[in-house]
């Protein structure tokens, strides 16, 4: 097949901007850990991987440390914006998948 390096790229593209993604909630997660949010990395990751993907339940956010609760908003705004980003790469990858590889071939 002519297309298969293209979809390996494809895929690679979608991968590495879900890892962008779990890579910020990771390192967010360790510096919640140093700043005292939470008190062990697992909590950390929950509570932050939670808050970053705006799912974060009313008892995570009011664990926080009350110096802190301001970053629940702070981080989901922020999280939005990134997941707006990757919505507009994932479409223009696709519009460029489409015009390299038109449907009526596709099949």
């Amino acid at each position: 097949k002519q297309y298969i390096r293209m979809e390996i790229f494809f895929f690679m593209g979608l991968s590495a901007l879900a890892l962008i993604h779990l890579s910020e909630i990771g390192i967010l997660s360790i510096l919640g850990l140093w700043h005292g949010v939470a008190s062990s990395i697992d909590h950390a990751i929950v509570v932050i991987g939670g808050i970053y993907t705006t799912i974060g339940s009313e008892q995570a956010v009011a664990s926080l440390p009350s110096r802190y609760r301001i970053l629940a908003v702070v981080l989901s705004m922020s999280s939005l914006f990134c997941f707006a980003w990757s919505t507009a790469v994932m479409m223009d990858m696709m519009r460029m998948y489409r015009k390299v590889r038109p449907l009526d071939e596709a099949t």
